[in-house]
């Protein structure tokens, strides 16, 4: 009987041990998922990048298609141009915000200043791609994070970290239990000219890697569970020295 006890104790511990390795902190999820995408470095070189890709938006039972090109320089200077087809012509629009100013211009229309929210939306555009090299996270003291409960995502178990930010709303971030690479974003904001709320989901694949860093080609974006964008990333490029003439207002 002494024995079997022994024994049964022995279990307990064992598996008490076993359970203690598993455990792992949100910051270590986070570090780990840097180091799966290249290193704090090559999240770093990537923050200022031009990209390139299609992107497919779903409204009112239509589907869009459009070819986008980006300039990104974060903190605040950003260049975006879409070019979708309009009675049978390729029309171009172009959004630049350079720091406390931005600006749209759609085909050979006037440009026009972007004010209020829309700026506001712009800022925190440049805000979410600084966001999303995660090292700043567990660096910087404005970034509150726990670990919640595991989560079954796309047939992956993946764990959850929720992410506080001064002044923000909160993220809860989903990481891939087997790669640690992010697989999805959400967060819960207010409807722009609302006090309405929304959830806004991006969900991150197929990652491909770009000179030193996996970065996601496929995003697909739900708001409120429906799918209203899938964005397919052709190529990336770190800017080195950015071009003052990008971001000059567009005419």
């Amino acid at each position: 009987m002494k024995f079997i006890q022994a024994i049964s104790v022995a279990l307990v511990i064992l598996g008490n041990t076993s359970g203690e390795a598993k455990k792992i902190s949100a910051k270590e999820v986070i570090l780990k998922s840097i180091e799966a995408v290249g290193g704090k470095a090559a999240c770093k070189r990537f923050e200022s990048a031009h990209a390139v890709g299609e992107l497919k938006m779903f409204a009112d039972d239509k589907i869009i298609a459009v070819h986008f090109e980006s300039w990104c320089v974060p903190p605040l200077l950003l260049r975006r141009e879409f070019t979708k087809e309009e009675f049978g012509k390729q029309v171009k629009s172009i959004y630049v915000l350079n720091k406390d100013n931005a600006w749209y211009k759609h085909g050979k229309n006037p440009t026009i200043p972007i004010t209020g929210s829309d700026f506001e939306r712009y800022k925190s555009t440049c805000a979410d791609i600084l966001f999303l090299s995660l090292y700043r996270i567990v660096e910087d003291e404005q970034f509150k994070i726990c670990l919640l409960d595991s989560v079954l995502k796309n047939d992956e178990q993946c764990y959850q970290v929720l992410v506080r930010r001064d002044g923000n709303s909160d993220k809860t971030l989903c990481f891939s239990m087997k790669t640690y690479l992010l697989t999805s974003d959400s967060e819960v904001k207010k409807i722009n000219g609302s006090d309405q709320n929304e959830k806004v989901e991006v969900v991150f694949s197929e990652y491909r890697k770009f000179g030193d860093k996996m970065i996601p080609c496929k995003t697909i974006q739900y708001t409120d569970s429906k799918k209203v964008a899938v964005c397919k990333l052709k190529s990336i490029t770190p800017i080195e020295k950015p071009d003052d003439n990008l971001f000059k207002k567009p005419e």
